[in-house]
């Protein structure tokens, strides 16, 4: 597949999510749900790379993109002062787009995508409990709890379908632009409690984590080029690293 028909893939997709979790009164209060396009590119990655691919992969991995959407509702409310009548009605859409990918799922009897999502919901919020519990942590532990943020209910959807050759790749290239947006954004403070746990650790400054980028990038090099996926396929994985493209969804302070 090439850039054009790709990014048309991506957009139709973003439509069928939306479809999906239409709710006129929801989004009066809440805006269009936020879709992240990086996780939407990595979700359809084994589609690009012309994997078996059928109704229910692409179903599920719409669940898997409206279970992200949910869990980002949840992280805008901010613990400050009491919770306006737009902040209960934006924890309802959180709930509203978790039904909803239990509600699709189970009407299909698919018991295991079920597990599969809940089990990244909880690693992935546990992951995200942890920046408040105050406990000693490496620089390493707090990058895999931001891996885990970004890329569990992906790696989750490739391991139920057996599409594990593709999880190294999400994992890195996912914790490449987060921890890229989240250093663009520290700049103007909007940076999340992830990035200010790992700038509290001694020694660690904003050039620290450049060099993890550096790293990353390296390592993400690597895997492309010893994957089997289409040539193609491979130089559009790298320019999008290359490109300085940073993740679409809006970085919240509490997460």
């Amino acid at each position: 597949m090439n850039e054009t028909s790709i990014q048309q893939a991506i957009d139709e997709f973003k439509q069928t999510i939306y479809s999906y979790i239409h709710h006129p009164s929801l989004q009066a209060y809440t805006g269009t749900p936020v879709l992240n396009e990086n996780h939407l590119f990595y979700l359809l990655l084994p589609f690009f790379n012309e994997e078996q691919w059928t109704e229910e992969h692409h179903e599920s991995a719409v669940t898997a993109a409206i279970v992200s959407t949910a869990l980002y509702e949840h992280e805008k409310i901010r613990e400050q002062g009491g919770i306006s009548i737009k902040q209960q009605v934006i924890v309802l859409a959180g709930d509203f787009y978790s039904g909803r990918y239990y509600e699709v799922l189970s009407h299909r009897g698919n018991f295991d995508m079920i597990r599969a999502l809940s089990a990244a919901i909880v690693k992935r919020c546990e992951q995200q409990i942890q920046v408040y519990e105050r406990q000693p942590r490496t620089l390493q532990e707090w990058l895999h709890a931001m891996m885990t943020v970004e890329s569990e209910h992906i790696t989750q959807f490739y391991t139920n379908y057996q599409f594990t050759n593709y999880r190294a790749l999400a994992e890195q290239s996912l914790l490449y632009l987060r921890l890229q947006s989240e250093l663009i954004a520290y700049e103007t403070n909007e940076a999340s409690l992830l990035l200010t746990r790992m700038l509290e650790l001694e020694g660690v400054t904003t050039t620290t984590l450049q060099q993890q980028l550096v790293a990353l990038e390296a390592q993400i090099e690597q895997t492309i080029a010893q994957s089997s996926m289409d040539p193609m396929l491979k130089k559009l994985l790298a320019a999008r690293i290359h490109a300085n493209k940073v993740a679409l969804t809006p970085l919240m302070k509490e997460v």
